[in-house]
């Protein structure tokens, strides 16, 4: 799950980077001379934001069956009528990676037909929700734990290649809507992290002695937003329904 973290950060740093620097992802080692220069980021945690006993914070909510439909636009077309096997009420249009579209600013829905003001380009895909279904889903503050190592033969390379990571990493993160970890259709699970928000925590610095000097430029940084786990367990049980109510009751004057 974390890993998808890690890997949604990889092209803005291998953008942010020079090509010859070996960009990993995920907890590692400390590299060796020959390896170096090198940057590694690990996502190191992700939990819920409320103490054991607190459950006001943490909601759980019934939870529904979803459909992504992947469309594909070619810059003029702005009509897309949704396919007839599509079912359910239609909850987002993501346009872009982790970006929604806004509805009354980007697009609106007229009966069964998506219309965009501009036009887009690219694939996107939109998002149904239907029928209620079995399990929850739990809605929570929740705080991801990243780091980001940089390594090189000289401190000053070492900061020079640290700074760039952290300013992507941040970038990234600025005005992200949502980040989707896991979708496990056999099973239900989708977790997704919504409104994530990236602070620094701490820069800090290191010297390992060795045969050949090695520096590290560290950043520790918090990533704060909301848990969105739901679980699907199939359709729910059925209710019963009271239709009559009898009485013997008897009055006695």
């Amino acid at each position: 799950m974390l890993n998808t973290l890690e890997t949604y950060l990889t092209d803005a740093l291998r953008l942010a980077l020079p090509q010859h620097v070996t960009l990993i992802t995920g907890p590692a080692l400390q590299p060796a001379a020959s390896q170096v220069p090198l940057v590694n980021v690990a996502a190191t945690a992700l939990y819920p934001l409320h103490p054991a006993s607190d459950t006001e914070d943490r909601k759980r909510e019934p939870a529904f069956f979803t459909q992504r439909l992947a469309l594909s636009g070619n810059g003029q077309r702005q009509d897309f009528p949704l396919p007839t096997d599509g079912k359910g009420e239609l909850v987002e249009v993501e346009l872009a990676s982790g970006r929604l579209a806004r509805h009354g600013d980007d697009y609106w829905l007229d009966n069964n037909t998506v219309r965009f003001y501009q036009a887009p380009v690219g694939e996107f895909t939109v998002l149904l929700k239907g029928a209620r279904a079995g399990g929850y889903q739990e809605l929570s503050p929740c705080r991801a734990t990243l780091e980001i190592h940089a390594w090189a033969d000289e401190i000053a390379l070492a900061d020079g290649f640290l700074a760039p990571s952290l300013a992507a990493v941040l970038g990234v993160f600025a005005d992200l809507d949502r980040l989707e970890l896991v979708r496990l259709e056999a099973t239900g699970l989708i977790l997704r992290l919504l409104k994530p928000m990236a602070t620094v925590r701490a820069l800090e610095r290191v010297a390992v002695t060795g045969d050949k000097p090695l520096y590290c430029s560290m950043a520790r940084c918090n990533l704060q937003g909301e848990w969105e786990l739901t679980l699907t367990l199939g359709t729910p049980p059925g209710q019963g329904l009271i239709k009559t109510i009898e009485s013997d009751l008897q009055i006695k004057v």
